[in-house]
């Protein structure tokens, strides 16, 4: 396998021509230097946002990137609320939306959610207007649908399939169609009408990712994680990441017009320093803070008193391939790894192909990104119809940047 990656952040080409495969019964023998030392080949292929760019190319809090069928790409930018539009080689043509109250424009983008509906228009959630907004991919104002505050969370990200949304949402109120529903008894992923206002059904909750305490579903609201659905006409499948990932992914089969049947946990990679650490008292994440230990998070949910630890391995993104094979993106903290209070410290990102029956065939490192805060967004953003990968690039001491790169089989 080779990897060909814009990396603005590496100032050199590792060649080393090795291939890394295993399966998940090798799992166990294999360390994440032995992973990280496996690195396929990285070069230059297109970056959006460069500080050598014109000011039409900067980007304030890119938050989504999709493309269409001419290869033309389209960046959501959360600070602004436009969509900016580049061609296919990544040179500006426009950029469409805009602050305001008006029809096509945008109080407040909802995190990550740019959906693309069947006749290939952008749906978004403005938060500002509490509504869903669609809009052509030339700017143009289509429809609008009002939030549903009877039925309805805020959701992280959604897919049409069978002319119906599902969308996966972790949120921290209640069910409102029920009294009293625990944290961990809520369902992750709904199904909704084409107008979010009717809710048809929903799976997978959240216990049954096997975690016992509010420190990761707090975690689960902040980040969600990512899903990808099969184009396979015999076997329509569902595969979840969730957002702290601890070596497993979750398996879906489509059943009926609104069920979705757990099939399998897909065994990939998992890395031997854990994938997050709870602290027992709040004083051990004061002191953490201090060092500048990255991935650190307080938060306080159902108590008064905060729920402290550090996320170490995350999701990146989850996306099918033609042949129905699944490439899985994960970042790590190393636990390790040399410490810098100015924030400086390395994320580093790997990916994962799985074949069509699930089984894991290999993985590789992909690069190193200077971050020390959890990404809200899953960072390998999008994936076009050549197979091309779309990084958004979020360090905390420069500017963000969107790159592409590819993996060829």
């Amino acid at each position: 396998m080779k990897i060909y990656f814009k990396n603005s952040f590496t100032l050199y080409l590792l060649i080393f021509g090795i291939n890394f495969t295993f399966n998940s019964c090798t799992e166990e023998s294999q360390s994440d230097q032995t992973v990280k030392n496996n690195t396929s080949v990285i070069w230059n292929d297109l970056i959006i946002g460069s500080k050598n760019q014109s000011d039409e190319y900067q980007l304030g809090r890119p938050m989504a990137v999709r493309t269409d069928k001419d290869g033309n790409i389209y960046i959501a930018d959360k600070a602004s609320l436009t969509i900016k539009i580049f061609d296919s080689n990544g040179r500006y043509k426009k950029s469409i939306g805009g602050r305001g109250r008006g029809p096509g424009e945008f109080q407040e983008f909802s995190v990550n959610l740019m959906g693309i509906t069947p006749d290939g228009h952008f749906i978004f959630l403005d938060r500002g207007k509490l509504q869903f907004t669609i809009l052509s991919k030339n700017g143009e104002f289509i429809k609008s649908y009002p939030y549903n505050f009877i039925d309805q969370v805020y959701p992280s990200s959604i897919s049409y399939f069978n002319d119906q949304i599902i969308g996966l949402y972790v949120d921290t109120v209640n069910d409102p169609t029920e009294e009293k529903i625990s944290e961990f008894e809520r369902p992750l992923f709904h199904i909704y009408s084409p107008d979010f206002q009717e809710r048809r059904g929903s799976f997978l909750l959240y216990d049954k990712l096997g975690h016992d305490n509010l420190f990761v579903f707090s975690n689960l609201v902040y980040q969600p994680g990512s899903f990808a659905i099969s184009k396979s006409a015999d076997k329509q499948r569902l595969v979840y990441s969730p957002g702290i990932y601890d070596g497993k992914l979750y398996e879906f089969v489509h059943t009926n017009e609104t069920g979705w049947r757990f099939e399998k946990a897909l065994e990939g990679f998992k890395s031997k320093i854990g994938s997050y650490e709870r602290y027992s008292h709040e004083s051990d994440y004061e002191r953490n803070t201090k060092l500048g230990i990255p991935g650190l998070r307080k938060i306080y949910y159902g108590t008064n008193r905060p729920h402290t630890g550090r996320v170490i391995s995350m999701d990146a993104g989850i996306y099918y391939l033609d042949n129905e094979e699944l490439v899985h993106f994960y970042i790590i903290w190393p636990k390790d790894d040399n410490i810098k209070p100015d924030s400086k410290n390395s994320l580093d990102l790997y990916f994962q192909i799985f074949d069509s029956n699930g089984d894991l065939k290999k993985t590789s490192y992909v690069t190193s990104i200077e971050r020390s805060k959890i990404p809200k967004i899953p960072l390998v953003n999008w994936k076009d119809s050549e197979n091309n990968f779309y990084l958004i690039n979020l360090p905390e001491s420069d500017i963000p940047t969107v790159q592409r790169f590819s993996i060829e089989m």
